[in-house]
């Protein structure tokens, strides 16, 4: 069953991790793609703030149709076009699924950068 009122799709992409790389080594491998289509909605923006003076981060809760998501994913709004990073993601138990008439979804916190001018 499929979340009651989805307001959009996301596609999500999941960065590849090399064991052996620090943080300067270039990402070669690119991100793969975990799943996309999935019906999903973004809270409102729990925060807006502006990290250094040139850009803000906004965050939000997700809450989508089951998924395979892991903190660092990529979480991207076919809507909007907007990229989220997952910060914590998890499955809803079945005695919270009843709130939502019996719906078996994942919530997920996020995170947008966004440049300013």
């Amino acid at each position: 069953m499929s979340l009651p009122i989805p307001t959009t799709t996301i596609t999500v992409k999941r960065r590849a991790h090399d064991p052996t790389a620090d943080a300067y080594d270039p990402d070669t491998a690119g991100p793969t793609l975990v799943a996309s289509g999935v019906p999903a909605h973004f809270s409102s923006l729990v925060a807006v703030e502006v990290t250094d003076g040139s850009s803000q981060r906004y965050t939000a809760t997700l809450l989508a149709d089951p998924v395979d998501l892991d903190h660092a994913d990529v979480v991207v709004d076919e809507l909007s076009g907007w990229e989220w990073e997952v910060t914590s993601a998890r499955v809803v138990t079945d005695t919270e699924r009843r709130v939502l008439d019996d719906t078996a979804h994942v919530t997920a916190g996020v995170v947008h950068h966004a440049g300013v001018g």
